[in-house]
């Protein structure tokens, strides 16, 4: 990374808080653990992957979409790298994940309401937050919003 300020931007989706909330209570206060590691992060999506190949995830108290997981993943990694740079000794390095919305691309078949431009708005809003910003950071956003996540 170079010198200050550093943004790292990861695009997750809506979709990560709906599959949180899809998990057992069991499940999903694993994921939300103040304190959680990335390798307690690691351990948790594959003990979903494992499952998953046997057909046995729902039963284990996952939710029963991969992309739903992968997201939980990017946006619960988001919030351990942003707490791991907090203790950094280099200054205004902010995290954040962010959904850029339902976009018309070959993913959506073109359906997305919003345009590429459009969904370019928040991930690009947060690249370019200027030197010295307190927030967001660490958060999940949409539409330039910070929001409730898990």
């Amino acid at each position: 990374m170079q010198a200050s300020p550093i943004r790292v931007v990861n695009i997750s989706s809506t979709n990560s808080h709906w599959a949180i909330e899809k998990c057992s209570d069991e499940v999903r206060s694993k994921f939300l653990q103040p304190d959680i590691t990335m390798d307690k992060l690691k351990g948790l999506i594959q003990q979903f992957i494992d499952a998953a190949q046997i057909g046995q995830h729902q039963e284990k108290g996952f939710v029963n979409t991969a992309y739903g997981m992968s997201h939980i993943g990017i946006t619960v990694m988001t919030f351990i790298q942003q707490r791991q740079m907090n203790n950094d000794t280099r200054d205004d390095i902010i995290i954040n994940a962010c959904c850029p919305g339902f976009v018309q691309t070959d993913m959506s078949s073109h359906k997305g309401p919003k345009t590429i431009q459009e969904g370019a708005v928040t991930p690009v809003y947060l690249a370019l937050l200027p030197a010295g910003t307190t927030s967001p950071k660490g958060n999940f956003l949409s539409d330039c919003t910070i929001k409730n996540w898990g």
